[in-house]
């Protein structure tokens, strides 16, 4: 079956790439389709799970992440990470869920977002049998680990007697 890694976004998309985020927000244009313009994507692009950023829906993570999260019916982000857009600004919201067997959250990191954005507000990694996430930040250019335990979601305690339900 596998396993499900989280990642939650707030940036401030650079304005040469705005357009891009627009067209794959609005239109439902993937990453693959900005490959002769942006070369950048080409790796990313490429992969399985490449257009699960952003799309991908929650499976597996933590409860505070969901408005209803026992209502399956109910996608309601909390905090802020509805998917949006806004192209004036620049801002970028979003959580999303997937398998992450290629290292598709890294790759995006690495090598998309880390160009297109111009600041980061709040970037999370949460794998789904960790007790707590990570936290990433753009230093220099690159975004990069900068808090191993960002947010604890599961006190230690709670972890060791509850992993198995």
């Amino acid at each position: 079956m596998g396993m499900y890694t989280g990642l939650r976004c707030k940036v401030i998309i650079k304005e040469e790439y705005r357009e891009m985020i627009e067209e794959i927000m609005e239109r439902d244009l993937e990453w693959s389709d900005f490959v002769n313009e942006f070369d950048f994507l080409s790796e990313y692009a490429q992969m399985s799970r490449a257009s699960f950023i952003p799309f991908g829906s929650l499976a597996y993570m933590p409860d505070e992440w969901e408005l209803n999260p026992n209502d399956y019916a109910c996608d309601k982000a909390t905090e802020g990470f509805d998917r949006e857009f806004n192209k004036e600004t620049g801002y970028w919201a979003f959580q999303c869920s997937l398998k992450n067997y290629e290292s598709e959250i890294e790759t995006f990191l690495d090598t998309v977002l880390s160009v297109i954005a111009e600041k980061v507000i709040h970037l999370e990694k949460h794998y789904e049998e960790w007790a707590s996430s990570e936290g990433y930040d753009l230093v220099n250019g690159k975004i990069e680990l900068v808090k191993p335990e960002f947010v604890i979601y599961r006190p230690e305690e709670d972890w060791k007697t509850t992993w198995y339900l």
